[in-house]
């Protein structure tokens, strides 16, 4: 038996519903989900489905970002800088000071 609740995409994690279903396989609602939750014409989006005959229960969580997660990748220019042309591993980012 699944547990799945569904929850507005305008507000944080306000619960629309909850639908209780039976003969259902955990693991192929859970692709169904993510297939569900990528429409964007829909208002609400499926927030967790739990299974409830495992010991322990098993949930999974999911999220809503309203847009697509394309980063394009960070270019630093100049070898000669403060920051050596990686800001990533030099030392002078570190904070030595107190937070």
């Amino acid at each position: 038996m699944l547990l799945i609740k569904y929850c507005w995409k305008d507000s944080e994690r306000t619960l629309e519903s909850a639908d209780t279903v039976k003969n259902r396989s955990y693991s192929k609602t859970i692709s169904k989900a993510l297939k569900y939750n990528t429409d964007r014409e829909n208002e609400i989006f499926i927030a967790e489905i739990t299974d409830l005959n495992a010991k322990p229960r098993h949930t999974t969580v999911f999220t809503y970002t309203p847009y697509d997660l394309k980063l394009s990748p960070v270019r630093l220019k100049g070898k000669h800088s403060l920051l050596g042309g990686n800001a990533f591993n030099c030392i002078y980012n570190i904070p030595l000071g107190e937070i």
